[in-house]
């Protein structure tokens, strides 16, 4: 990074897809939910390495613990969801 605009993008994009991953790990990824089946049904995600031992648990709490830092004040949202600031 070599000036405050790419550091600000790099923080932009890292916070948004950490709310994305834990977005996707809280109700879609817990083999039980039916977003599971869909994702699992869908796509070749399920036979990625890298994606296979991971819970809908371990998503949930690495996204919990990664997230503050990023997001002080949280997303704005009453239930995490981003800013439309944010979105943009």
């Amino acid at each position: 990074m070599k000036t405050l605009k790419d550091a600000w993008d790099w923080y932009e994009h890292a916070r948004t897809n950490l709310y994305r991953r834990q977005r996707l790990g809280t109700p879609h990824w817990d083999e039980r939910s039916s977003g599971a089946n869909q994702i699992r049904d869908t796509t070749d995600l399920w036979k990625d390495e890298n994606f296979k031992p991971l819970s809908s648990n371990t998503i949930q709490k690495e996204t919990t613990k990664a997230l503050p830092p990023l997001a002080p004040n949280g997303f704005g949202g009453v239930d995490g969801e981003l800013s439309e600031a944010t979105q943009a």
